[in-house]
């Protein structure tokens, strides 16, 4: 892939030893958005979100430990973040969707985001601009940026049938 996203506030990320998911949370940073038009609720989550920065604080139930155990994680460190950019705010970079997390518990990078968090919101005019060229891709015998010829060929075949 070679586009990657930045991670936001409603992020889903997992353990590979827990058995599920939980959304990812922003508590050191309020200030920085992203794909938030009103800049409201998508705070951009950084790599000093450590400890338990998730909604409901665990992944179910800890299969690095035997007997298993409710999975309590404990966030030591961010691996893979955007380190091209820095906040002033806590002196975070932004997590990419490739980024993952070493616990404590499992002393490994064993946490992920599977999903990043942001989504489309095109409003009307970028449709209207998009339009014609996206139709032209899905159909590219009928060019809607271009008026249609008609060929010889074709005015003929119309008069005899």
């Amino acid at each position: 892939m070679s586009e990657k996203h930045f991670v936001c506030v409603g992020a889903m990320c997992s353990c590979q030893f827990g058995n599920a998911p939980d959304t990812l949370l922003s508590e050191t940073q309020d200030t920085h958005f992203i794909n938030d038009a009103d800049g409201k609720e998508k705070y951009i989550v950084t790599h000093k979100e450590l400890q338990q920065p998730l909604q409901n604080k665990t992944f179910g139930t800890c299969n690095f430990s035997y007997p298993s155990k409710p999975c309590k994680p404990q966030i030591q460190q961010w691996q893979d973040y955007y380190d091209n950019m820095e906040y002033a705010c806590n002196g975070g970079s932004p997590l990419l969707e490739t980024s993952k997390a070493i616990c404590a518990i499992a002393g490994s990078p064993c946490i992920q985001i599977d999903y990043h968090g942001q989504q489309a919101n095109p409003t009307a005019s970028q449709a209207e601009e998009q339009a014609g060229e996206v139709l032209e891709t899905l159909n590219p015998v009928c060019p809607m940026t271009s008026k249609p010829q008609i060929y010889p060929t074709q005015l003929r075949l119309s008069k005899h049938f």
